[in-house]
């Protein structure tokens, strides 16, 4: 029930549905005023003339009506005519963004006219709003569809802006939709305080208009405010585009088959009914509506179809044309399967070519079975239909309901407007925003858009969101702000702008945006960025905080958008080729085909350590377990990946049962045969290659390091099973310990170091920086010898591998200030590299294949130490 409080504030709420527009005052939905035009925008002709809506304040004009009179009335094959169809302006916009109209005045050939999608919608919208109400300062709700992004959100209000109409507030249309059925709702539920809250189901949003067909489920919550309990839709974010040509289709189809066919009915004709007279408006309610003698349609159509030399049809024509053209309407993204008027077909490649290419329904009917694979499966509450042609009636009811009935069930409550002349439910409901918004009271839930931005966190780069962690429900119609600010990336010295590259749900790549300061930073700055954001109202504000106020200057630094480019990259093509101070994680995956062979020979082996823990067979079978486990599959080899049959984390592709099974029986052997036996070392192999992870077998690679059992069969297990910081220190400590002493075991320490550092994110974090740099050192005496003696085998390969993932310890050292590019150490590493890779080049150097098996693999080394890497070189077993 509406207050006499909520009455007070007056808005608008506006639906620029192509057919007509409509508009409903807030001072009440009682009072709701229909405006109806021939859904058009005419040019200006001469200069500083401005763009307006056709009819509104009088007559229709003669400009580009396609009459053999006045010269400005001529449509011809190859230029658009001085009228913009407001039916072209939503797939235009959606598709083409940036598209403009561009036609040519018959008085002024050489001069052409321009108008966007947004202008002509803007102009749209300020005009019906103008012809209601004297006042600019009166708030009101443009409808928009479910998939309009917000770049062109931005668009469409900044040609708002320009004609001042700062006050409009844009609405998603199912949202709009389901406020029309929640305020209908609450009427019937009453105002009593104790009505349940949460969820109370689901309802299906159906639009058919001549934008195009479009299926939104929106959930229903019941959310207490002012004492009161109202219900809220609650919208998810969208997954999928509208199909935008199925309502231009329909209605050049309805025009040419009501009137003849195309090859007798002229272009000219069909541009004249659809466009420049009230065909159209008539066309969506003449099967339903009983009101077209009092709204003296009936004349005026007589009178255009005298115009454009055709006969009007009946009633029952127009229904039994409807039926057919349902039945056999193609629709899809592609222009060369709509049958348009060769007038017409400039303007339908102009979208088309700037659309995606995506594979579209074909059909009607096709269209209902994608969108219930795409629509989640829930119990409907409901159904509302928008849109000029939810009315259109064919084979005994209407199209909405056609359609409503397929998708949610004959059964399913639906709320549909049975003719154009009645209140329009997209209005209604944006009305309601308004009348929500204005009296205090919430609106509907929205879900944001995702939006990441890459950032550098303790020298890792990753995408973390911009807007919220979780796809949650925030409050529509309000601002809502990130709480806490996003830490973002430190400004180094001396710079003037910071560069953003940002992923959006919206593109399938990477985009990147550059905002200047009024000054260069003094020193290195750390910044947040602080985020606000009016649901589907335009692109969020982002304001860029120093750490120490004024350090970027007396201005407020807000992100500029509008220098927004694509990078032409996936978001992960674009995360691989971040400068880094150190490489990225490189686990081990499992293969299902080298899991199928260990989990026989796991098989095999339980048999022979329950018949038998100590003896041949026993050890034949784990060497064969080794085997299995450590090789890798040669297919994914070929694509520089590593996977074994068992992944670096100790998970198999599989059930994890072989595993643990063979486990239970590994605990047999530890606990009753000696160390020094053949079968215990096999064991100690083949669960170290499995990257084993039950404690009795960790804890005793944990003593034989402690012991100082430095062997083959333990460091290497250590290396694939240890997870810990602990024991990762444990490792660590070891391996200095080896490579300080004789050169014996030095090729199993340092790939048993190796996989830890490239398995284990925080495998350094206990490690401290000092013990590090002692541990670069002796690997930079290992490389250094391994150059003096011309040799790049396994020992050198090893060592170089390290060192690289040493760098790690930047995550977790000051500022990552280890192993400083400047520093003796990191100069004298560079300096071994750089030998290494000009040896390459000589081909003086016996190099092993794979990590240093080109020049270029030494360099990426170097950039590394200089932090500045990319990629990840090919590391095989």
């Amino acid at each position: 029930m509406i207050t006499a409080t909520e009455r007070r504030s007056p808005g608008f709420g506006l639906s620029l549905d192509p057919a007509r527009i409509c508009l409903v005052g807030d001072s009440g939905l009682d009072d709701a005023r229909t405006h109806g035009a021939p859904p058009a925008i005419i040019l200006p002709s001469l200069r500083r003339e401005p763009a307006r809506l056709d009819g509104l304040h009088g007559r229709t004009t003669a400009r580009g009506t396609g009459l053999p009179w006045p010269p400005r009335a001529a449509v011809g094959d190859q230029r658009g005519s001085l009228r913009f169809p407001l039916g072209f302006a939503w797939p235009l916009f959606l598709h083409g963004g940036d598209a403009r109209w561009t036609a040519t005045d018959g008085d002024h050939p050489d001069d052409p006219k321009h108008l966007s999608a947004a202008e002509a919608l803007s102009v749209a919208a300020t005009a019906t709003l103008s012809a209601a109400s004297a006042s600019s300062t009166i708030p009101a709700a443009l409808v928009i569809p479910n998939a309009l992004r917000e770049q062109q959100q931005d668009q469409l209000l900044s040609a708002l802006g320009q004609r001042g109409a700062g006050r409009i507030q844009l609405l998603w249309r199912p949202v709009a939709g389901a406020l029309a059925w929640c305020a209908r709702e609450d009427e019937r539920r009453g105002a009593a305080a104790d009505q349940p809250e949460g969820s109370l189901g689901h309802v299906l949003v159906l639009h058919c208009g001549l934008d195009g067909l479009e299926a939104t489920v929106l959930e229903i919550v019941a959310q207490r405010a002012q004492g009161r309990v109202i219900t809220l839709p609650a919208r998810p974010r969208p997954t999928s585009q509208p199909e935008t040509v199925f309502g231009l289709a329909l209605a050049h189809e309805l025009t040419e088959r009501c009137f003849g066919e195309s090859r007798q009915l002229s272009p000219k004709a069909v541009w004249r009914l659809l466009w420049c007279s009230s065909w159209l408006q008539a066309l969506c309610g003449l099967a339903s509506s009983t009101q077209e003698d009092r709204n003296g349609w009936s004349d005026r159509l007589r009178l255009e179809a005298e115009l454009a030399g055709v006969g009007l049809p009946k009633r029952h024509q127009v229904e039994s044309i409807v039926a057919r053209v349902l039945d056999d309407l193609v629709v899809s993204a592609r222009g060369g399967d709509l049958r348009i008027p060769r007038s017409l077909r400039w303007t339908s490649e102009q979208c088309v070519q700037r659309s995606e290419r995506r594979a579209a329904p074909k059909s009607i009917g096709s269209w209902i079975a994608h969108c219930r694979e795409r629509l989640p499966r829930r119990n409907l509450s409901g159904v509302i239909v928008t849109g000029a042609f939810a009315s259109i009636r064919a084979k005994g009811e209407a199209l909405g309901q056609y359609l409503a009935a397929r998708l949610a069930g004959p059964q399913t409550p639906i709320l549909l407007t049975q003719s154009p002349l009645e209140r329009d439910l997209l209005a209604q409901g944006a009305g309601e925003h308004i009348r929500r918004l204005t009296a205090g009271l919430p609106t509907y839930l929205d879900t944001l858009p995702r939006v990441d931005v890459l950032i550098s966190r303790r020298g890792e780069p990753e995408w973390l969101p911009l807007l919220q962690e979780e796809d949650k429900y925030v409050e529509g119609g309000r601002p809502w702000r990130r709480n806490p600010d996003l830490e973002g990336p430190r400004i180094a010295r001396g710079r003037d702008e910071l560069v953003l590259d940002l992923a959006m749900d919206e593109s399938p790549t990477a985009r990147e945006v550059t905002t200047t300061f009024s000054q260069p930073t003094t020193q290195p700055e750390a910044i947040r960025l602080r985020v606000s954001l009016l649901p589907a109202n335009g692109s969020a504000r982002v304001e860029v905080i120093p750490t120490r106020p004024g350090a970027l200057g007396r201005r407020r630094v807000l992100v500029d958008w509008g220098r927004m480019r694509d990078l032409g990259q996936t978001p992960q093509e674009v995360l691989r080729s971040f400068p880094r101070a150190f490489p990225p994680l490189n686990p081990r995956d499992s293969s299902p085909y080298r899991w199928t062979i260990l989990r026989e020979r796991l098989r095999a082996a339980r048999g022979a350590i329950a018949s038998s823990p100590r003896g041949r067979e026993t050890r034949r079978a784990l060497e064969r377990v080794r085997e299995a486990a450590r090789e890798a599959d040669s297919e994914a080899r070929q694509r520089s990946q590593l996977l074994t049959a068992v992944a670096s984390d100790g998970v198999p592709p599989g059930a994890r049962e072989p595993l643990d099974a063979f486990y239970a029986l590994a605990k047999r052997i530890m606990n009753e045969l000696p160390e020094n036996t053949d079968e215990f070392k096999h064991l100690v192999a083949s669960c170290g290659y499995c990257s084993a992870d039950f404690d009795e077998f960790l804890e005793l690679l944990r003593s034989r390091i402690q012991r100082g059992r430095h062997d083959r069969e333990t460091m290497i297990a250590a290396g694939n099973c240890f997870r810990t910081p602990e024991d990762s220190k444990r490792l660590v400590e070891a391996s200095v310990a080896v490579l300080s002493g004789p050169p014996t075991g030095i090729n199993e320490t340092l790939k048993a170091l190796g996989r830890l550092l490239r398995y284990r994110a925080d495998a350094l974090k206990l490690v401290t920086s000092r013990d590090c740099e002692r541990l670069a050192r002796s690997l930079a005496d290992v490389i250094e010898r391994q150059l003096d003696k011309g040799k790049g085998a396994y020992i050198f390969r090893n060592a170089c591998l390290c060192v690289l993932f040493l760098l790690r310890r930047r995550r977790y050292s000051d500022g990552g200030s280890f192993m400083a590019p400047d520093s003796p150490l990191a100069v004298r590493i560079k300096g071994l590299f750089e030998r290494a890779r000009d040896a390459a080049r000589a081909r003086t150097l016996e190099l092993l294949g794979g990590v240093v098996n080109q020049a270029a693999v030494f360099q990426m080394l170097i950039d590394y130490v200089d932090r500045r890497g990319r990629g990840l070189p090919e590391i095989p077993e």
